[in-house]
């Protein structure tokens, strides 16, 4: 493979699609770019303009020009010596019914073969699509409801405002009840005891029915009936596997993980091997016909174990190439002030937040600080601290925004305390405040603890968040403090209570980085404005400026360490998808 010396980003759709970005290769090669950075080219939900709601790991995007399309475009980059990065994402999906294995979990819930393909709790009663505008029993009053007709694939779906889901198929059973001369008593009998196995025969048989006009109008005219009666309405509502509900609900009572607070985004259980198989079987051929040179992973402290996984697709992508060289894999990582990419992570490097932050101290001059902090506090009429306002909304964010995820991690140490003589005592929101202040404490998006237990870094890492939340005074009882580290540690010798703590400390350590982005890069980011040059992504802004020096040691150091031994490439990728605004989603 080329060596990896200077990349160049392109957002594809839009607008922009495999021919444009063909036609773009003797430009980038006079620029010197030695590898195109491509946003994700994989099926999309409809009407996306990022591509990182995807909607089919192994499907193209058709508007993007296909196969051939792409085929071209390589052949392009090729001729002129460039190579190709691609953007993939393993830790989500888009939550949409034109994602197939969303649409099945939508139809069929836990029966569904791609179930638990998702990050979903299947010991509530439902599974949770908070998609109104207002409280369900106002729209069901106020007529938002309707059902219609898919005729072209045999199918039912159940309508509100601005979405559409697939109905459960036996419940199609009280639909053709409602047709009064009984032409439809056959399929009802057979829809009411549909299994997944059985479903797609008789969406056939439904189909070809309805290619006689009269049948099809008997049917049109029995959903104009349905969609009349309310009780009728909220009695289809209540026969699926889903339930409608106010959008605001999702902070609290949401039932499948999601991306950040973005709930068209569900969790992808990446560490499932059947999951890792499925979704990886297109960008793996892409990578053994010699196509895409790189990879670049998108939100990896989303996932429930990024090592394994690392490891897993580092070896799978060496062997599609057949090479003995490792693949070229970057992470998007923001590393805190003083944090290094983990040594046994067998990826090149990050996609360049700290180099963005190098950067900007290099161009600060410290010995500005202080008149600029003297003017800042001037301006808004009082000082502030950084550290103050940072561990303020970290707490405010967790038990408001992420008041849903607080809940989950809650009701796990919960029952762990229940288990044993000593901790028993500890009560709910004992054990609530506790997660709080160590997950406010953490200075780091996350740690990684796995099956194995902590690293050493992960070790120093809770040991000081531990100290850090005692000193806060916000628990009263230390020792509940020091039982929540115990989990996170994984340190309870009893190998069914150890399996729970892996299981709290996963969930945990998912949502200690959405908190710490949504806390500093969406909230303080806008709140604290000494220099808004600092306020970006993987930046400090309450550190300011820093000699030369620093600079030159940072491009020395370690931070995009490799597990390889020697010293890596440099990837200085600044992920324009990632800068703090409004409308950014991935």
């Amino acid at each position: 493979m080329r060596p990896l010396t200077a990349t160049y980003r392109l957002q594809f759709r839009e607008g922009v699609g495999f021919k444009e970005a063909a036609d773009l290769a003797p430009y980038l090669r006079r620029l010197g770019i030695s590898h195109l950075y491509a946003s994700p080219i994989f099926e999309a939900v409809p009407g996306s303009t990022h591509g990182y709601d995807i909607a089919n790991y192994n499907r193209l995007e058709a508007s993007l020009g296909g196969r051939q399309g792409l085929d071209d475009m390589s052949a392009a980059l090729k001729k002129h010596g460039l190579q190709l990065i691609l953007d993939f994402v393993p830790n989500h999906m888009g939550a949409s019914p034109f994602n197939p294995w969303w649409c099945d979990v939508l139809e069929w819930g836990e029966q569904s073969p791609y179930a638990h393909h998702f990050d979903i709790d299947w010991s509530a009663p439902k599974l949770l699509i908070p998609a109104l505008g207002e409280p369900y029993g106002l729209s069901l009053a106020n007529g938002a409801f309707a059902i219609t007709l898919d005729a072209d694939n045999g199918g039912l779906n159940f309508t509100a405002p601005g979405h559409e889901l697939p109905m459960t198929p036996p419940s199609y059973a009280t639909v053709f009840t409602q047709i009064e001369d009984g032409s439809f008593e056959d399929l009802a009998h057979r829809f009411a005891i549909a299994t997944p196995e059985t479903t797609g025969e008789l969406k056939t048989d439904l189909r070809e029915r309805l290619q006689d006009p009269d049948a099809r109008a008997k049917l049109e005219k029995a959903l104009s009936d349905i969609v009349a009666d309310r009780d009728l309405m909220h009695q289809l509502h209540e026969a699926q596997v889903w339930r409608l509900a106010f959008w605001r609900a999702a902070r609290e009572t949401l039932t499948y993980r999601r991306f950040f607070e973005v709930t068209d985004l569900v969790g992808v259980r990446m560490e499932q091997p059947s999951v890792f198989e499925e979704s990886h079987r297109l960008i793996l051929d892409l990578v053994g016909k010699g196509i895409v040179q790189g990879i670049r992973l998108d939100h990896v402290d989303g996932l429930a174990d990024p090592l394994a996984y690392f490891l897993k697709l580092q070896e799978a992508a060496t062997e599609a190439t057949n090479e003995a060289e490792p693949y070229l894999l970057l992470v998007e990582k923001i590393l805190g002030q003083g944090e290094t990419l983990r040594s046994d992570w067998p990826v090149a490097g990050t996609t360049g937040y700290e180099f963005i932050r190098s950067l900007a101290d290099l161009f600060t001059d410290p010995a500005g600080e202080g008149a600029m902090t003297a003017a800042y506090h001037d301006f808004i009429g009082e000082p502030l601290d950084y550290e103050t306002l940072l561990l303020r909304a970290k707490r405010h964010i967790f038990v408001r925004n992420l008041a849903g995820e607080l809940e989950v991690l809650s009701g796990l140490a919960a029952k762990l305390a229940a288990a044993d003589l000593v901790t028993r005592d500890f009560g709910r929101d004992t054990l609530r405040r506790a997660i709080i202040e160590l997950a406010v404490a953490l200075p780091v998006y996350r740690t990684y603890v796995d099956v194995e237990g902590p690293s050493a870094e992960d070790e120093t890492l809770i040991a000081d968040a531990t100290a850090i939340a005692k000193a806060s005074r916000e628990v009263e009882d230390d020792l509940a403090i020091d039982f929540i580290a115990k989990i996170w540690r994984l340190a309870l010798e009893d190998p069914a209570a150890r399996a729970e703590a892996l299981t709290f400390a996963t969930r945990f350590q998912q949502t200690t980085g959405p908190l710490m982005a949504k806390a500093l890069e969406d909230t303080l980011f806008y709140r604290y404005n000494r220099l808004i040059a600092l306020n970006e992504v993987g930046g400090e802004p309450d550190v300011f400026g820093a000699p030369i020096e620093a600079f030159h040691n940072e491009m020395d150091g370690s931070w995009c360490a490799s597990a390889r031994g020697s010293p890596p490439p440099r990837p200085t990728i600044p992920n324009a998808v990632r800068t703090p605004a409004p409308a950014s989603i991935p």
